[in-house]
């Protein structure tokens, strides 16, 4: 018997295995429970600071950046966790790899929301 997963049979399927995902993230994963207080509270922040459309479009792209990355090193590290439950030195490498992909995207986010507030203020 196969027990493999399901292989998505179409689009609608592969957005519900996204949307399972996803809830599996939100659920499990303290840090996406984090980016959703901060999103949220720099999303108020931009909307009192008047930042323009186009700086709530960086401010999109930028929130998926975070969350798709966290999505991804979450799923690497769940894979580097069936490869071998023992600490190893090529897996920690794969897992700080993972995670420095997150820091990055956090970073630009970041320096991003620090220009829409300093920029507020400065006016």
């Amino acid at each position: 018997m196969d027990n493999r997963p399901p292989k998505s049979k179409g689009f609608f399927q592969s957005v519900y295995f996204a949307l399972v995902g996803s809830v599996y993230g939100f659920k499990t994963e303290k840090n996406f429970l984090t980016y959703m207080g901060i999103c949220t509270s720099f999303f108020i922040i931009n909307c009192l600071c008047h930042v323009t459309m186009l700086q709530h479009v960086v401010f999109i792209v930028c929130l998926g950046g975070v969350f798709s990355s966290e999505m991804i090193n979450t799923a690497i590290e769940h894979i580097m966790d069936l490869y071998t439950p023992e600490l190893h030195p090529e897996v920690k490498i794969i897992k700080d790899l993972g995670a420095a992909g997150v820091w990055m995207w956090g970073g630009a986010f970041f320096i991003m929301e620090g220009i829409y507030i300093c920029h507020a203020l400065l006016k």
